[in-house]
């Protein structure tokens, strides 16, 4: 099994910012036109057991801190932009992946690195673990935490062959997009929304003894979950898409044929507590 690694275009860029009171850092990787690929060089016609290509991959991670004596406040924002991915895999070639590091590692060379610095790190982290998990304490009861992901993906195109199970499997995906914030005041309030769209997946599977197809057309999913101070808990979601369908063969012939059309599910899952003179009574609801 050989490693084939194209890199043709890499760029990096870090940024930094530090004061009494703020301390920024911003960091950014651009890739373009890369590839990975492993395959078996000996056969007459060499298959792609492991395959990855990017046309355009960019990465930015921010991070801004402010720091009070009252209260500090930790903002996290990182951006994931892909322009075009395809993928092959061959299930056939994973014994030969899984083995693939095992020339490059040497046990004894790791284990004598480890223990150096383990040895020397051991008389050091004794007597300041207690204060510093103390210290840790307080800030975090101070924290103030901000964190959001946004991932957008243009085009996403895969083969995989799945053996004799389900044979050839291709899968192409057309613009996803994702969302995740999440905010954390500590005794306040704490607040997670995610949000998943793709605007159209297809997966088609031939050759084995399971075959079919999936379509699913502009679909969204969006995940709530809020919870504030001496309040009740509060968790919805809600699922819609335009068209799905689904076909599953098995042995040749066809056992499951589903077609759904502008179809909507909302979910509401809410906690409420009453407190009584004798006893506390917990009351669930669930609304869909």
């Amino acid at each position: 099994m050989d490693l084939l690694l194209r890199l043709p275009s890499l760029k990096l860029v870090a940024s930094a910012h530090n004061d009494t009171i703020n301390n920024e850092f911003d960091i950014s990787l651009s890739l373009q036109s890369f590839s990975v690929c492993f395959y078996n060089p000996h056969q007459p016609s060499p298959l792609d057991a492991f395959a990855l290509t990017l046309d355009n991959f960019t990465v930015g991670i921010s991070r801004t801190s402010i720091f009070l004596p009252d209260n500090s406040h930790l903002k996290i924002a990182c951006t994931i932009d892909i322009d075009q991915a395809t993928f092959t895999y061959d299930m056939r070639k994973l014994s030969q992946l899984i083995a693939f590091p095992g020339p490059w590692y040497r046990r004894r060379i790791a284990q004598r690195f480890l223990l150096k610095n383990e040895q020397l790190s051991k008389t050091q982290s004794i007597g300041a673990g207690r204060s510093f998990s103390k210290r840790t304490r307080k800030m975090m009861d101070k924290l103030m935490l901000e964190a959001s992901i946004n991932i957008y993906w243009n085009s996403f195109k895969a083969k995989i062959q799945m053996s004799s199970a389900m044979g050839d499997t291709n899968w192409l995906i057309d613009k996803i997009s994702t969302k995740i914030i999440f905010s954390l005041q500590p005794f306040v309030e704490r607040r997670l929304n995610i949000y998943f769209g793709v605007s159209f997946l297809e997966q088609e599977a031939k050759g084995g003894a399971i075959s079919g197809s999936l379509q699913i057309a502009n679909a969204a999913i969006n995940f709530s979950w809020i919870s504030l101070c001496n309040q009740p808990t509060s968790f919805s979601s809600k699922i819609n898409f335009n068209e799905l369908k689904i076909q599953i063969i098995w042995m040749g012939r066809v056992v499951i044929v589903v077609l759904i059309d502008q179809s909507s599910l909302l979910l509401n899952d809410e906690w409420k507590l009453y407190n009584d003179h004798d006893e506390k009574v917990f009351f669930k609801n669930l609304n869909h």
